[in-house]
């Protein structure tokens, strides 16, 4: 029984990488990429990015008016093996002053958004996570120029398991 679960993980990492490569090699050779039937209008291709166990889709940016201080970034993450954490997030000083990872969250008292800085943002053995608008995102602060419709804005995340993994994020008008 181990031996068929073992043998279907590895069917999936494949899979993933594969999924991963086929995209990285169509943006090489300017083919478009895959794409999404996914919740969002705005995202119009899929971009794969695969290390160890984390598989990265659809990381984008939302543009925000020129002269806003922050904005977010979203994107979907799956762990395939094993569950790990995402810990940091980072972008280029030239873009932002910093990052941090938060959770939006509704007082029900008041029902006021609130957002709440998280050391970490948990990814569930086999299971996505969705950083999406009303829920965990990457926060960029203190934005030092404007980020423009389809900007390619590079992140680095940083894993608990998987270590750095870089994306480039494209920016989207909401």
């Amino acid at each position: 029984m181990k031996t068929i679960i073992r043998s279907a993980l590895t069917g999936i990492t494949v899979a993933s990488i594969a999924a991963a490569s086929s995209a990285i090699a169509g943006a090489h050779s300017g083919m478009p990429a895959s794409t999404t039937t996914g919740s969002m209008p705005a995202m119009t291709k899929k971009t794969v990015v695969a290390k160890k166990n984390i598989v990265i889709t659809n990381p984008w940016v939302r543009v925000v008016p020129p002269g806003s201080a922050n904005t977010a970034a979203y994107m979907s993450i799956r762990s395939v093996r094993k569950s790990d954490a995402l810990v940091r997030a980072s972008v280029p000083r030239s873009l932002a002053m910093k990052t941090e990872l938060h959770l939006s969250t509704m007082d029900p008292e008041t029902g006021r958004m609130a957002m709440v800085q998280q050391k970490r943002v948990g990814i569930p053995r086999n299971r996505t996570r969705q950083l999406k608008m009303g829920s965990y995102h990457v926060m960029i602060m203190g934005l030092k120029k404007n980020v423009r419709a389809g900007t390619k804005v590079p992140i680095t995340l940083r894993f608990l398991r998987a270590g750095t993994v870089r994306v480039l994020a494209v920016a989207k008008d909401m």
